[in-house]
């Protein structure tokens, strides 16, 4: 087995857990903006085993963030993921108040489809308001996780 110098292997490990810190943080907003994209850095991630192969994830995170839209049924996604940290732990209120904001964006979906996706400051807002309802739930029940994600992701709404 090959040694690796102490200073190349903290290098690496650096430029991975910083990879890993982005992706912590953007996934949602990465599958909002589309599944594909969300598969791709999964798959990035998978074969990653340089500190050029994590680079290059950190790139391609920074280029979706802030070049691609996103999308009616890469939000869908998103929002159904966060929602399932919630979910549990809501109440039967709360769940009816996020069925009410579902079928309020999925009304205006068909009303205004999207042809070529959103900014942060051009979402619907009713998905707007479903995004906010989720960041409000996240800080009630100490979803730390999903809290950290809405401080560095979805950005209009903080």
């Amino acid at each position: 087995m090959e040694q690796k110098h102490p200073s190349m292997t903290n290098s690496l490990k650096s430029v991975r857990y910083e990879a890993e810190r982005l992706w912590a943080l953007r996934k949602y907003d990465i599958m909002a903006r589309g599944y594909q994209f969300y598969k791709e850095v999964s798959q990035c991630f998978r074969e990653a085993s340089t500190i050029t192969n994590y680079a290059m994830i950190i790139e391609r995170l920074n280029e979706i963030s802030s070049e691609e839209p996103y999308s009616a049924a890469g939000l869908r996604t998103s929002i159904e993921h966060m929602w399932g940290y919630i979910n549990k732990k809501a109440t039967s209120a709360e769940r009816q108040h996020m069925k009410m904001l579902w079928q309020q964006w999925q009304e205006e979906l068909s009303r205004h489809p999207a042809s070529t996706g959103w900014s942060i400051t051009e979402l619907p807002s009713s998905a707007a308001a479903l995004l906010d309802y989720i960041k409000t739930l996240s800080d009630v029940y100490q979803i730390t996780y999903l809290q950290n994600s809405f401080k560095a992701s979805f950005c209009a709404l903080n």
